[in-house]
């Protein structure tokens, strides 16, 4: 079990993670067939898979640092070695996709980008195998699970097709390319239409 400093933040992530899980699981549940299934677009399938995977990870990390007398490294090793091996698999799915440079640069730095969280995820929980209360790991692994969150967050965002206005909505112009709307695009979008148009 996590450290007395660790167990609150623990207990909170585990219980929010359990919820937006299940909130993930009844957005795809919707409609299956433009998410997750075979004919699905890859982008739309590498968000679902990537958002479900960061979900689980920080999901099965805080479940783990709540046993008491266990050693919470083997769990961030099981859980990041899982999530790495997914994100091998993007990078394979994308290697075969014949798409745009712009649409292959983009998700390229996403892949990489959580390629490094889950590989320094790793690293930490292998320095908690060998000395399970070293402050710096499980100071690092604590973090990393905020980080984790973040990254799932923003890829079931991405996944909903949520309104792009704001930071989030600005983060997710940015990965898929686009140009932010102008203010008069913003402006024509918020106005009422009339029943003629």
């Amino acid at each position: 079990m996590a450290s007395g400093d660790y167990s609150t933040f623990y207990s909170a992530s585990a219980g929010a993670g359990g919820a937006l899980i299940g909130l993930l699981f009844v957005s795809v549940s919707i409609s299956p067939e433009r998410t997750v299934q075979r004919g699905a677009p890859w982008e739309r399938r590498a968000a679902a898979e990537s958002a479900f995977v960061a979900l689980i990870n920080a999901f099965f990390i805080s479940l783990g640092a709540l046993l008491p007398d266990t050693n919470l490294g083997g769990f961030v090793v099981i859980a990041s070695g899982v999530a790495l091996f997914t994100c091998l698999g993007l990078a394979t799915d994308l290697l075969r996709e014949r798409r745009g440079w712009r649409a292959a640069a983009r998700s390229a730095v996403l892949i990489i980008a959580a390629l490094g969280i889950y590989g320094f995820e790793l690293a930490n929980g292998l320095r908690l195998l060998w000395n399970r209360g070293d402050p710096h790991a499980l100071n690092a692994v604590a973090l990393i699970v905020l980080c984790v969150y973040a990254l799932g967050l923003l890829r079931a965002w991405e996944l909903l097709g949520a309104r792009r206005y704001g930071l989030v909505g600005r983060l997710s112009l940015l990965m898929s390319g686009q140009d932010p709307p102008t203010a008069t695009e913003r402006i024509a979008a918020a106005a009422p239409r009339s029943p003629t148009d």
